[in-house]
This record gives structure tokens, C-alpha cells and sequence, in this order.
């Protein structure tokens, strides 16, 4: 009896052969032909979430970066005094030393004594200064077309 089911056994393997042989080995033509469709539809997907978060970056970093050049503007000013300003540059004195925060293409530069290229603001199209006293107007439009102002006291240590 046991050489009968032995038997029988052998007789199905040997008929589904094939089939066994075809699931084991790999992919076939027709999940490769699947495969190939669904990486087509999902790459594209995955491009445009890629552009979509990197230009969300970009608009939040030119805020980001002006409210941090604000701070850091404001700290290197206090105790230096308003020499003289154009509508593209301000020179500022401190003792001996002569500051000038100018635009210089895209960017927003610092020169102390008309050395150096120190950049303090990144992507901007316009810049303005404007100055009262010791009260000095900024404003700035940047690349996406954002337009920031704000106002700055420098005054003269005592």
C-alpha cells in the first residue's frame, strides 16, 4: 500500500513538474512586465514630493534667515554710529574702523576698512536704507518676491 501512495505521489510531481519549477526559479515575464508598471507610476510621484519639500524649504529659510540676520545686525550695530548711506549701502564707524553693509549682487555684504566679504543675507533682489538719526530703515525683497522691513537703533557707546 505504501508503494502505491509512493507511487501515486511520484506520478503528480512528475505531471506538476513545470509548475513547480517555474514558481521557484524566479520572477516571471508578466510580474516583471507588473514590477516595471508600478516603479513608472511611483517615480514620478516620488520626483514631485522631492521638488515640492525642497521648495517649501526654501521659502521658509528666507524668513528664517531674516529674522536671524535681524538679531545678529542689530547686536553688530549698537555702538557704532551712522556715518553716511545711500539707498544701497550704509557706512557705520566704530573708533578707528569703517563698516560698510552694501549689496553685492544677490547677497548682502559686510566690509570693514574696504576689506573683506563677510555675507550676512542670501537671494535678495532690492535693498534699501534709510536713516533718522540713529534709527536706521532697512528693507529688503527677496528672490520669491518677500518683502522684509525693519528698523534698527545705533547708538554711540558712551
Amino acid at each position: 500500500m505504501k508503494l502505491i501512495h509512493q507511487r501515486f505521489a511520484f506520478e503528480i510531481m512528475k505531471k506538476k513538474k513545470f509548475a513547480l519549477i517555474s514558481n521557484c526559479d524566479g520572477f516571471t515575464m508578466l510580474e516583471v512586465m507588473i514590477s516595471v508598471a508600478i516603479l513608472t507610476l511611483i517615480a514620478p510621484l516620488f520626483a514631485m514630493l522631492i521638488f515640492s519639500y525642497s521648495h517649501l524649504i526654501s521659502m521658509q529659510n528666507h524668513s528664517k534667515e531674516w529674522d536671524l540676520f535681524s538679531i545678529q545686525f542689530q547686536n553688530e550695530i549698537s555702538g557704532m554710529v551712522v556715518a553716511s548711506n545711500t539707498a544701497q549701502s550704509i557706512t557705520l564707524h566704530k573708533g578707528n574702523d569703517k563698516v560698510v553693509f552694501s549689496k553685492y549682487g544677490s547677497v548682502l555684504r559686510k566690509t570693514v576698512n574696504g576689506t573683506g566679504h563677510e555675507i550676512h543675507l542670501t537671494g535678495i533682489t532690492d535693498l534699501n536704507f534709510s536713516t533718522d538719526g540713529e534709527i536706521i530703515t532697512m528693507g529688503v525683497r527677496f528672490v520669491n518676491g518677500d518683502d522684509k522691513k525693519s528698523l534698527f537703533y545705533s547708538a554711540p557707546d558712551e
